[in-house]
């Protein structure tokens, strides 16, 4: 059998003398606890507030990306109906010669008024809207056209609006095509 007291050995000295090295390594170091404040169940008091503050401000960075990124889906898909139909209207305005001679072509200036005519009220309907209208052959007629939103709180990193351009192509077809 071993003696329990053999498992500690002095270490050249009295008890008293190893007491005081275990108290010199258990000692309070200064640089484990930096702040003066409170000890006990005080110490941490806000704490909490740094991290509610910090949760908050990416929420709401979150919610207004959401935000930001559907009021530019929304003004892309406006802008992309008005340039198609913008297009079509142009399109539909047939030349003198397709009735009599048999050839489908585009009255150019009736095709480039007419489409100017519908961004010219789209943008009355709903503000913001501009255009162009490009007579791009004989029967085909391009507009592109830009919406511009005004974007609540984005003043605060130096944008006041937000604007999407789209571009729409139609094409003048005359009578039925089947695929025969």
């Amino acid at each position: 059998m071993t003696n329990p007291s053999s498992h500690h050995q002095p270490t050249g000295g009295s008890l008293d003398q190893d007491a005081d090295q275990v108290d010199v390594i258990f000692r309070k170091v200064p640089f484990i606890r930096p702040h003066k404040g409170p000890a006990g169940p005080d110490r941490d008091r806000g704490q909490i507030t740094v991290a509610v503050v910090i949760l908050a401000v990416g929420a709401l960075t979150v919610v207004g990306l959401v935000y930001f990124g559907g009021l530019k889906l929304r003004a892309g898909r406006e802008a992309g109906n008005i340039a198609e139909e913008a297009a079509r209207a142009g399109a539909g305005q047939l030349g003198a010669g397709t009735y009599t001679g048999g050839t489908a072509t585009l009255d150019p200036a009736a095709a480039v008024a007419r489409a100017r005519a519908y961004l010219a009220s789209a943008s009355q309907a709903n503000g913001g809207v501009s255009g162009t209208v490009t007579l791009v052959s004989g029967t085909r007629v391009r507009v592109t056209v830009t919406v511009t939103r005004p974007a609540a709180m984005l003043d605060l990193i130096g944008a006041s609006s937000i604007g999407v351009t789209r571009s729409a192509t139609a094409d003048l077809t005359v009578g039925v095509r089947t695929g025969h």
